[in-house]
């Protein structure tokens, strides 16, 4: 009789899940049972928001530079390694 999987509960939102259950080492992750429960959905907001060339901003989240105006060279803090990738990449 062999071990019993071990639960790993995911409850961020799918993507980031499935992106952090695929970065596992293999010998790791056959020993788990994934179950997907997100208790959160990332969704835009519908206004828009200004940002004049002076100001700078604060990201907590790769999700919201994603939906966030581009940075034009802009200053922006930013709060993990993702989220200063994502970050770079669309301008800030």
């Amino acid at each position: 009789m062999g071990d019993a999987p071990i639960p790993l509960i995911m409850t961020r939102p799918a993507e980031a899940s499935g992106r952090f259950v695929d970065q596992l080492p293999g010998s790791l992750a056959q020993k788990l049972a994934v179950i997907d429960s997100p208790l959160v959905e990332i969704v835009p907001e519908t206004t828009t928001q200004e940002i004049s060339a002076g100001i700078a901003v604060i990201f907590t989240s790769s999700n919201g530079v994603r939906f966030a105006p581009k940075g034009q060279g802009r200053l922006a803090f930013c709060g993990g390694s993702q989220t200063t990738e994502a970050a770079r990449r669309a301008g800030w």
